[in-house]
């Protein structure tokens, strides 16, 4: 497996981790609609919770631009497609868990609400 992919995978699983101490109960991990994956899909109280994760070994200026509009309409597309498949009529909402990964160390920044989205 690529070194990036190694990276991201351990990302998700960094993300997975941080977002159960939150309190989210996950539902789907990469689940796929098309050629799009939704990466982790949780609940938290009443909402439905999807979350794009970006792991680098690098920092960016600015994490929260790293989900691009076009990016955004194909995680809204397979976010509806989810809901519709399971039969979910809750308040969803995008959230980014970006992690910066160097060695053995990390650190997680998470965008509640990274943009807005219309079902």
């Amino acid at each position: 497996m690529a070194e990036h992919n190694d990276l991201g995978k351990k990302g998700e699983e960094i993300a997975r981790r941080f977002l159960i101490t939150k309190g989210h109960q996950i539902l789907a991990l990469n689940w796929r609609h098309r050629n799009e994956e939704l990466d982790i899909i949780s609940a938290l109280n009443d909402l439905i919770i999807f979350t794009e994760v970006k792991s680098r070994a690098f920092l960016y200026e600015d994490a929260s631009d790293l989900i691009s509009s076009k990016k955004q309409k194909y995680l809204l597309d397979a976010a509806d497609a989810y809901l519709q498949v399971h039969s979910i009529e809750k308040e969803a909402r995008f959230d980014l868990v970006f992690v910066l990964i160097e060695g053995e160390k990390y650190t997680i920044e998470h965008f509640e609400e990274a943009f807005n989205a219309r079902f």
